[in-house]
């Protein structure tokens, strides 16, 4: 009985992909459906310091959880976590993007209990992404400090055109010209 079992771990077709030993690596959580989520529990718009503070502790959990990551870089609805070393798991892309990614979802979600009283089941995605030099993880963090720049004044114009009584569709054509 056992041994038909064993074909099974040979159907795990990327349980043995991993990232190359001793190569840092970003692992970027993206929130998912986090507008909604924002509406649900209330947050302030177009920027809530609560919630803010929710993405803090989710990227210290990985500290406390004995992960070691580099930098964790929150900006927007995202965690972007630099591995510059041992990597977790022996590097195995399967178990990183399912344990870290599963952690920050839970910490996240007790956080905004305690900050906005809802239960609430927050979910973060999760990709990997390889620098393997120090030029690398500079544009790494460059691209991304210049998308959320981005997305913040949009955010920012967006919700100051709502304040001035413009309809969601009218504000779409003033931030596209």
């Amino acid at each position: 009985m056992a041994e038909s079992f064993k074909g099974w771990v040979k159907s795990e077709i990327f349980s043995k992909a991993s990232v190359p030993l001793e190569t840092p690596f970003f692992m970027r959580l993206d929130g998912w459906k986090f507008r909604a989520l924002a509406e649900h529990i209330g947050a302030e718009k177009p920027f809530d310091e609560r919630f803010a503070q929710c993405h803090v502790h989710s990227g210290k959990i990985l500290l406390e959880k004995g992960f070691s990551p580099t930098l964790v870089y929150i900006v927007s609805d995202e965690l972007n976590i630099l591995f510059d070393g041992k990597a977790p798991f022996n590097g195995r892309i399967e178990k990183i993007d399912s344990v870290i990614p599963s952690l920050v979802s839970a910490a996240f979600s007790l956080q905004l209990q305690k900050f906005f009283g809802k239960k609430v089941v927050a979910a973060f995605d999760s990709r990997i992404i390889v620098t393997p030099n120090d030029e690398k993880i500079l544009e790494y963090l460059s691209w991304r400090q210049t998308n959320a720049w981005r997305n913040h004044n949009n955010a920012y114009a967006y919700w100051l055109f709502r304040k001035m009584g413009y309809k969601p569709s009218e504000i779409a054509k003033k931030l596209r010209a």
